[in-house]
């Protein structure tokens, strides 16, 4: 586990690189050995580009929404039930590849998403409240000339036509890879994605890493510093807890230790005796942990 600190006012896609060449250094590992492994919403074209000249491997996953034309069509007339996963290469010299996938289950909780939405933009239209920006919304002018929304208003309607463009991608999920992993072992290594994301909601709540009261260097890195050691502890006893008990996450575990109570009795003439409450079955396993 490491971590690099960074000015506020640096671009997080200049840190990337940077990063990964650290954990590199450290750890006396050649790009090869590092596999890249990161959401859309991280990775830049210019990053993805970066990786590939300094000969990282990576998973990223795909925006197919901005995908050109040609692809675009290729991936929504693709036949999933019967071809599988669609596995086409987008740049040849340096065996870039977009996998795509299709999924039942994923395509009815999108759907139900958007349904939510436009239901809380239909009732506020309805109701004459202020709509924030969205691109579901057309706003109806003084003249009845219907334009995007794109600045708040009281008055407008739902955009049929970007519903349904947007159903047309309904359950399908994208990756983009130098790999030579087969497109199973793709999907499965970026499954993982989520313990990664996991840890860094724990980060902010559980350990509250953020908002930081350091104003020095040294003391900010350190205050980051007892903020990842206490992760690493904090993800080991969720494992430990698991065995111990598969039904109790680390939330239910930390609130069993909280309720157990320590007394000191002092008789008189004899030494003071600590004593805990009575304990539960639960709360006697985790105190041998």
């Amino acid at each position: 586990m490491d971590f690099q600190v960074y000015e506020g006012n640096t671009y997080e896609g200049h840190t990337l690189i940077d990063g990964i060449l650290s954990i590199q250094v450290k750890l006396s590992l050649t790009p090869g050995d590092l596999t890249v492994i990161a959401d859309a919403g991280m990775l830049s074209q210019a990053n993805i580009d970066a990786l590939e000249e300094s000969g990282y491997i990576y998973i990223v996953g795909a925006r197919i929404k901005s995908l050109n034309k040609t692809r675009t069509d290729e991936l929504l007339s693709w036949d999933y039930a019967n071809q599988g996963m669609m596995d086409v290469v987008l740049d040849a010299p340096v065996n870039r590849r977009l996998i795509v996938t299709y999924s039942d289950k994923r395509a009815k909780r999108s759907q139900q998403n958007r349904d939510r939405l436009v239901k809380k933009l239909q009732v506020k239209l309805d109701h004459g409240q202020v709509v924030k920006k969205s691109k579901y919304i057309i706003l109806h002018t003084a003249d009845n000339a219907a334009t995007p929304l794109k600045t708040t208003a009281l008055t407008g309607s739902i955009d049929q036509s970007k519903l349904d463009q947007d159903a047309r991608f309904d359950g399908l999920k994208g990756y983009v890879t130098n790999t030579v992993l087969t497109a199973e072992e793709v999907v499965a290594r970026y499954a993982n994605l989520w313990t990664v994301e996991k840890s860094f909601r724990m980060s902010k709540s559980d350990l509250r890493t953020r908002p930081g009261f350091h104003f020095k260097k040294r003391r900010i890195i350190a205050h980051l510093l007892i903020c990842i050691c206490s992760l690493a502890v904090l993800r080991e006893l969720e494992q430990k807890i698991t065995s111990l008990q598969p039904a109790a996450g680390l939330s239910i575990a930390l609130e069993q230790l909280l309720a157990i109570r320590q007394y000191t009795l002092h008789i008189p003439n004899q030494p003071a005796v600590e004593v805990y409450s009575q304990l539960t079955s639960i709360q006697e396993q985790l105190m041998r942990l």
